[in-house]
């Protein structure tokens, strides 16, 4: 946003022992982290909701308009209507707010939400190719004009990120059972190369490679032509413990540098924002 990178969140506030019953509602907060470019200069933002919602994650998108940033925290309509406790007691957060380096504004409740469409559930058309998945770990393409089937391919995990092609070639990410990051052919669906990430969930495109999060927990940047290892980047504290982080498959890539969040690995309450020259 602007020259500032903004990392949401959220997390529940304190109650303490002696008021909690069985309807204690705990108090919510979504949290704003600002950082300068080079993370010289930090500020937060937060707001606080009592009893209004719960916030979930799958359900929130972040757009940018007319140089303004928004949180819609019900863009996704929920499943199942999104209540996950006994009585309807947890509904889902339905609210618009701005974001501000100044300040967290609710504007309105969430507008009408959008029908959530998952990446297994789509139909992907590539020119005359239309490519799905038929079962949970098979992929299929039919030829669009004769609707005759091109090829077939079995994969090792469930599908777990949009598919992208690029010069004739499909990349995309599976997981949930020890996935790999495939670059397929369209034509013939032949395999160019399978990493083993051990699950990806999400990746991006640096210039003409690939960067995600591999099983290690370590950033990498791989070679979208050939799936070979170019750069592997171990995270670790910059302070004098240098204790080793694990990032999460959030990645954001910006004048040549990863912006990303990581976890201590051995503490699995302490999170980093993290910086790293590429």
């Amino acid at each position: 946003m602007d020259d500032t990178i903004v990392f949401l969140h959220s997390m529940l506030g304190d109650v303490s022992d002696e008021q909690i019953t069985k309807d204690t509602i705990f108090p919510k907060y979504i949290i704003a982290d600002f950082f300068t470019f080079d993370f010289t200069t930090h500020t937060q933002n937060s707001l606080m909701y009592s009893d209004e919602g719960t916030l979930f994650n799958i359900y929130c998108k972040c757009t940018s308009e007319n140089q303004k940033l928004f949180l819609n925290t019900m863009y996704y309509e929920p499943i199942d209507g999104g209540v996950t406790g006994d009585n309807n007691r947890y509904k889902t957060l339905a609210k618009l707010i701005e974001i501000r380096t100044d300040a967290l504004i609710e504007i309105s409740e969430s507008p009408a939400p959008n029908i959530m469409e998952f990446c297994e559930t789509k139909t992907y058309t590539f020119g005359e190719y239309q490519v799905y998945m038929i079962s949970a770990f098979t992929m299929e393409c039919r030829l669009t004009k004769t609707n005759i089937v091109a090829w077939k391919l079995r994969l090792s995990a469930y599908l777990y990120t949009e598919i992208e092609e690029e010069n004739g070639k499909l990349y995309f990410g599976t997981a949930a059972k020890g996935g790999r990051f495939y670059s397929i052919s369209l034509q013939d669906g032949k395999i160019i190369f399978e990493y083993n990430t051990g699950g990806t969930t999400s990746y991006v495109w640096h210039q003409e490679n690939l960067l995600m999060v591999d099983k290690k927990g370590d950033i990498i940047l791989l070679d979208s032509k050939t799936g070979t290892l170019i750069k592997r980047y171990t995270l670790r504290r910059s302070d004098s413990s240098k204790q080793r982080l694990r990032a999460t498959p959030d990645i954001l890539v910006k004048n040549d540098k990863i912006y990303s969040i990581a976890i201590s690995r051995e503490n699995f309450y302490e999170f980093y924002a993290v910086c790293v020259d590429l």
